[in-house]
This record gives C-alpha cells, sequence and structure tokens, in this order.
C-alpha cells in the first residue's frame, strides 16, 4: 500500500491499488480508510457475510461478460465433441484437410447474435 499525501499535502492516504486493463497505471484516487480499494473499484463492498448470502450468490445467474456456467458447460461438451470427431479423423488420415474447416465451423456456432442454429447448420464436407 502506497501512502501519499493529497489535498495540498494536508491529508495522508493510502493510494487505491487497482490497476487500470489499459494502460497497466495505479488508480490515482485515495482508497476507502481500512480498504486498498477506492470508491470506483470496490472499496465499499462488503460481500456476502452469512452462509445463506454466499449460497444464494453461488446460486444466481451470475453472468461475466458473455458468459454463463450454462455456456461454459456447453462449450466443453461441444470442445470434446471435437476432440472425438478430430480423434476419428487422424484415424482415418484427413484429419489435416478438414480440420481447419471443422474448427470454423465449431466456433461460429458460438455466435451469440444468432443463437438458433441447429447441428444440421455446421454439416462439414470432407471432399
Amino acid at each position: 500500500m502506497t501512502s501519499y499525501t493529497t489535498l495540498g499535502g494536508r491529508v495522508t492516504c493510502t493510494q487505491c491499488n487497482a490497476l487500470s486493463k489499459r494502460t497497466r497505471l495505479r488508480c490515482q484516487a485515495p482508497a476507502i480508510k481500512g480498504k486498498t480499494k477506492c470508491k470506483f473499484h470496490g472499496g465499499r463492498s462488503t460481500g456476502s457475510k452469512t452462509p445463506e448470502g454466499k449460497a444464494r450468490q453461488i446460486e444466481a445467474n451470475t453472468i461475466h461478460g458473455r458468459e454463463t456456467r450454462a455456456i461454459r458447460e456447453e462449450r466443453r461438451a461441444k470442445l470434446a465433441e471435437l476432440y472425438e470427431i478430430e480423434k476419428e479423423m487422424r484415424s482415418m488420415g484427413n484429419a489435416r484437410r478438414a480440420s481447419k474447416r471443422v474448427k470454423y465451423h465449431f466456433y461460429a456456432s458460438f455466435d451469440t447474435r444468432d443463437t438458433k442454429k441447429s447441428r444440421d447448420d455446421f454439416s462439414v464436407s470432407t471432399r
């Protein structure tokens, strides 16, 4: 924790230690008393204290970015299926030629803009 003076040298406080993702510079705001973060980076947050509150937080449909637990599970299942397909194609001898096409169509299925695609929309021809 870095101490620095503010208000013309009249107040000494702890500097917020949050880092910017873009510039990798530290936040210049003073941290909340007794904490390491300022009010903008979660210094006021106390989080769940009771076991019931923590369980409720775990069960909540939390979303980080575009991902939910269900989307991660679906991706995990699809990647396992893709691995099995590639393993079978390697045993047949034509994995190199079709592997890129399979991966392209596989990752296109995760496009969040159009979620009503069926499995048949991504059929791959091996020529």
